[in-house]
């Protein structure tokens, strides 16, 4: 279980993680009923959020270093250009390991689940700043891992932005605090 801090506005990382299992056990509970709790995409939209709200959680109560800056994107930022946050491991593959995989595994057992969440949104709350090229050279990349990193645990969060050329520099100052 993670140690709660006091929060003074939205959910808990522990409140957080709880509706990311309910969503998933909510929607899974009424697939053979005619989607009577939702349809996958109504529990992917919930999930979403939710996945990035931990993050952005995590960097609120320093638990994470802030996202940092690529070389590039420090030289964008100066000129006033638009930046894209980028997560290390894209939030659709995080959504597909804890739907497909992670639920699946722990049998729909809310108890088992709570703490794998917690576990894969803790290896995976890595992000950056990159510049609007450095984002087109991840294209193909936006929603999976290259081959050979599809499936948690992930050996190296930052393999899609080593293969598109971007550099790690500044990246390898996201580290847990």
């Amino acid at each position: 279980m993670v140690p709660q801090l006091k929060s003074r506005r939205g959910l808990t990382l522990n409140g957080i993680a709880c509706q990311i299992v309910n969503a998933i056990l909510l929607w899974e509970r009424g697939v053979p009923d005619n989607h009577k709790y939702g349809t996958r995409n109504d529990c992917h939209l919930v999930i979403n959020r939710l996945i990035r709200e931990y993050h952005d959680r995590l960097e609120v109560e320093r638990r994470i270093a802030p996202a940092q800056y690529t070389p590039k994107a420090l030289a964008a930022k100066a000129r006033k250009e638009r930046l894209v946050k980028e997560h290390a491991v894209p939030v659709a593959c995080i959504m597909r390991e804890l739907i497909d995989r992670q639920c699946k595994a722990a049998n729909g057992d809310m108890d088992a689940l709570v703490p794998k969440v917690h576990e894969i949104l803790l290896s995976t709350a890595r992000r950056t700043y990159i510049a609007q090229e450095e984002n087109q050279a991840l294209r193909g990349y936006e929603d999976r891992m290259p081959e050979g990193h599809e499936v948690y645990p992930w050996q190296n969060i930052w393999i899609r932005h080593e293969q598109a050329g971007i550099p790690l520099v500044h990246l390898q100052a996201t580290a847990p605090i």
